[in-house]
């Protein structure tokens, strides 16, 4: 009776046939998220509500590094690409640039090769989701440090990324605008400048709703 019983429950459960997507995430201490577990990083609170919707994605190798620049992520994370092949790709970096202030010419001339060699790699070279700056001008640690004109100044960095999306055909996730509504201390942990999970929540919101058009276009 007992193995009837589980013969009927094997029989009753619908056949599992989604594929993994397999997926990697390139940036810096947003992406790796600095000061939080790592279930509460963007990327992992992304596949975890991508599961809840039926769409099963894998993170198969996480190589962001906090303080990286555009050029960190072209020597030491784009690497992983000659061994892993994933589906599609994140890229959510910037951040550190225009907080150096590297000029705009040269942020342009690294970031479209980071591109090209990100684009070399990939079986399908549309397979990336660009994601902007976020405009951490308003952000409670920056606050009376800033200098006039950030926010702009962070602005003209996510032109640069924006054109690339455009040009390339690349999805674009642009966390820009609501970025700054995260104005309040709940958002971040100590330093005020490194999100907490609800932080991470904002961020992820509109980078997997750009991921869902990404994966319903293949």
């Amino acid at each position: 009776m007992l193995v009837a019983f589980f013969s009927l429950r094997i029989l009753n459960t619908p056949p599992t046939n989604q594929k993994e997507i397999s997926f990697i995430p390139f940036g810096d201490s947003f992406t790796i998220g600095l000061g939080v577990g790592e279930l509460d990083r963007w990327p992992n609170i992304m596949i975890e509500n991508l599961r809840k919707e039926d769409t099963h994605v894998d993170i198969i190798s996480t190589p962001a590094v906090s303080g990286h620049m555009v050029s960190d992520v072209i020597t030491y994370q784009l690497p992983v690409l000659e061994t892993q092949k994933p589906d599609f790709i994140t890229i959510f970096i910037g951040t550190n640039d225009s907080f150096a202030q590297v000029d705009l010419a040269s942020f342009k001339d690294e970031y479209r090769k980071l591109l090209d060699e990100a684009q070399k790699h990939l079986r399908n070279p549309k397979s990336i989701v660009l994601v902007t700056v976020p405009d951490y001008s308003v952000f409670p640690g920056v606050i009376g440090f800033q200098e006039s004109g950030l926010s702009k100044h962070i602005l003209a960095y996510n032109t640069i990324i924006a054109d690339e999306s455009i040009e390339r055909g690349l999805v674009l996730a642009d966390i820009y605008p609501i970025s700054k509504t995260m104005t309040d201390g709940e958002y971040f942990i100590a330093d005020g400048f490194h999100p907490t999970r609800l932080g991470y929540e904002v961020f992820e919101g509109v980078i997997r709703a750009k991921v869902t058009e990404l994966l319903d276009s293949r």
